[in-house]
């Protein structure tokens, strides 16, 4: 079943509209009609942006958890995270999604990979199979493309030059020897918050 652009833009309004009325529900919060037009316009510019890596998405909010690890002092402690993995033909990516600034992201790197090694790690205990790679995607429109939508039409020739700038994909490098250092890192830590 393959939906139009038409259909596609649609089933997104529809769904903004779903989500937000259960997050007005729970949260008790209403969104004034330039504040929910603005969410819609970046939801709308991520997909247009995003669809290509979106499509191939095989799963989406993955749970991992490593279980049972032991910190110097003998404490047991699980690590859990919440990932997207991509397979993308023969590649297997694993993705994670945030809401910070693509720039910011890519300024620290290191913070994220060690994130995402863990994480790597984990799946790959759990499914058997080796990953390709890692990476972030950075949700945050660049400070240039909000201003833009402010006062143009996602279609205007502004915004389409500018999401063409926009990169929210930011590659990481994975290294199981990594993952394996980050994880020794993280029991001794556990042990001087408790």
């Amino acid at each position: 079943f393959i939906m139009t652009d038409r259909e596609i833009m649609q089933f997104i309004e529809q769904r903004f509209e779903d989500n937000l009325a259960v997050l007005e529900t729970e949260n008790q919060l209403r969104l004034n009609g330039y504040i929910k037009d603005q969410a819609l316009k970046q939801v709308k510019l991520y997909w247009k942006k995003m669809k290509d890596t979106a499509q191939k998405v095989s799963e989406t909010e993955v749970p991992l958890t490593l279980a049972n690890q032991k910190t110097p002092s003998g404490r047991t402690v699980s690590i859990h995270g919440v990932v997207d993995i991509v397979q993308e033909d023969d590649e297997t990516v694993l993705y994670d999604i945030k809401t910070h600034d693509p720039d910011f992201v890519r300024e620290n790197t290191a913070v994220y990979e060690k994130q995402l090694n863990i994480y790597a790690k984990i799946w790959e205990g759990i499914n058997s199979r080796r990953l390709d790679r890692t990476a972030i995607i950075a949700t945050t429109l660049s400070p240039n493309l909000r201003s833009a939508l402010k006062d143009h039409d996602a279609d205007s020739a502004v915004v389409v030059s500018l999401l063409k700038e926009w990169n929210p994909l930011i590659p990481l490098s994975y290294s199981e020897q990594a993952a394996e250092e980050t994880g020794s890192e993280f029991a001794p830590t556990v042990d001087r918050i408790e």
